[in-house]
């Protein structure tokens, strides 16, 4: 299939990248060596983090792709991923993975072949819409499988086996946007007490995750969370309120988790974000 393509490009015929994947974004060579230039690396990585455990509504769904998939950038690479615990057959898993090229500086320009650049030019033209495309499908299935049923929720494992991928990443600008609760379950400590969310304390609580050694080291990303505290469609029909004092500790604790673990909590959406990556 990759020869398929790059003939194609090569020969200057337009082609259509499929939107369910026939020729997959991730498998498509990037457009500099299908135009036979010099790679040049990412400038920017993004990870985005599902959380299964955590049900959205639809127009948080919506919002969260859109901020996604906003990203979409040159010079980017972009990974999506989703947790729950890791108990529970829903285990941290990678869903996509990839890069769009940057652009070719106005100066290198002109001492390049006009065929080489409407090569280069062409492919990232229809990359871009069919990575935005491909993104949107894959966040969209993951949201789509969370279940309120799963009875835990390894929030601070998953963080730090993803933030391992953040951290090796070559990209000089990283962030991490995540969509989840942010309500720990685990066996480190649970933000839970009697089947209702509790009111908890972050300094005891960072106490204990100290304790644990579950601080991870994000290499100096910024972060965006979306979906804190979220109440689901089920808990909002029981009557299920989240307190503002509960919130108010919920983001001190993330805040100083992310700090400790080499990140700045740039934005703690409760549940809405209100800003773009930036």
């Amino acid at each position: 299939m990759r020869n398929t393509l790059f003939s194609l490009l090569i020969a200057g015929i337009t082609i259509a990248l499929p939107l369910s994947s026939a020729i997959a974004v991730s498998d498509m060579p990037s457009c500099s060596a299908i135009a036979k230039l010099s790679e040049k690396a990412a400038d920017r990585f993004i990870l985005i983090a599902v959380d299964q455990t955590t049900v959205s509504d639809a127009n948080l769904m919506t919002k969260f792709i859109r901020i996604a998939t906003d990203g979409v950038q040159p010079a980017t690479a972009v990974s999506t991923y989703t947790f729950s615990a890791f108990s529970q057959g829903k285990y941290l898993s990678e869903g996509f993975s990839a890069t769009l090229d940057a652009a070719i500086p106005e100066k290198e320009r002109y001492e390049i072949s006009k065929k080489t650049l409407s090569v280069f030019d062409r492919c990232v033209m229809q990359k871009a819409p069919a990575m935005t495309k491909q993104i949107q499908e894959n966040l969209s299935q993951s949201m789509q499988q969370a279940s309120g049923n799963l009875v835990k929720s390894d929030v601070m494992l998953s963080l730090d086996e993803l933030a391992k991928v953040v951290r090796s990443h070559a990209a000089n600008s990283k962030h991490v946007l995540v969509f989840s609760d942010m309500l720990e379950n685990s066996t480190i400590t649970s933000f839970y007490a009697s089947n209702a969310v509790r009111k908890i304390d972050h300094t005891k609580e960072l106490a204990l995750v100290e304790k644990a050694g579950m601080f991870a080291d994000f290499g100096g990303a910024k972060v965006y969370v979306m979906g804190a505290g979220l109440v689901s469609e089920q808990g909002k029909a029981k009557g299920v309120y989240r307190d503002p004092k509960m919130m108010q500790e919920l983001k001190a604790f993330w805040t100083e988790w992310f700090k400790r673990s080499n990140a700045e909590l740039v934005e703690f959406g409760a549940p809405e974000m209100l800003g773009e990556i930036k």
